[in-house]
């Protein structure tokens, strides 16, 4: 079984009702629904098929001209940072902050994309250590799950990625009369993730 969804067989304990959730720091995913569950191992391997397609751009070094290529995951953002933050200053280690959060919350990202930022950030633990600063253990790992359902649900809303649209050549982006980089297709595809996951100021 791949990266994206290995771990997805195990059912989390839930409750189907968001108002009756009670988050705890406990070794599960209260928060998680069968049918939500059942939906986002869906979504991961859509997200797989749409990386490992030629849905997205790339220039060509010789005539500038776009062609289709494998789109790249966008960069990690500060939403994404500060939950694997949360687990990990709150004593969890990567095996059960992925199965218990992270493939929830990051459908878009492989688990070993996933593990690779996670210990990235464990060597450079300045880059952590204002995330859940006065909060307890505990509370820590009961804010990561409560950043966990919110993306979870976003991603949902937001639904599967979609082929990106072709970037705009010079010469259509200057018919514009705008600055903006409208011919990024990193910057459409970014659009395309749910707001708390998209790149910002805080990547590292």
């Amino acid at each position: 079984m791949d990266d994206y969804n290995k771990d997805a067989t195990d059912k989390p304990q839930c409750i189907a009702i968001e108002s009756r959730i009670t988050y705890t720091a406990d070794k599960k995913a209260e928060y998680v629904t069968p049918t939500e569950h059942i939906a986002l191992i869906e979504l991961t391997s859509k997200y797989k098929t749409f990386y490992s397609g030629m849905n997205g751009w790339s220039r060509n070094k010789r005539n500038h001209k776009w062609e289709a290529a494998k789109p790249k995951p966008p960069e990690w953002s500060s939403a994404e940072h500060e939950i694997i933050s949360l687990f990990m200053r709150g004593g969890w280690k990567f095996a059960n902050s992925w199965k218990f959060g992270l493939q929830y919350a990051f459908p878009h990202r492989t688990k070993a994309a996933t593990q690779q930022k996670w210990y990235h950030l464990n060597k450079h633990q300045y880059m952590t250590e204002y995330h859940g600063r006065n909060m307890s253990i505990n509370a820590r790992i009961v804010h990561a799950k409560k950043l966990c359902k919110e993306l979870m649900d976003n991603t949902l809303d937001n639904g599967p990625p979609k082929p990106l649209p072709k970037p705009l050549s010079f010469l259509e982006r200057e018919e514009l009369d705008d600055f903006e980089d409208f011919g990024s297709p990193y910057e459409t595809q970014n659009a395309r993730l749910p707001k708390r996951s998209r790149t910002d100021s805080f990547n590292f």
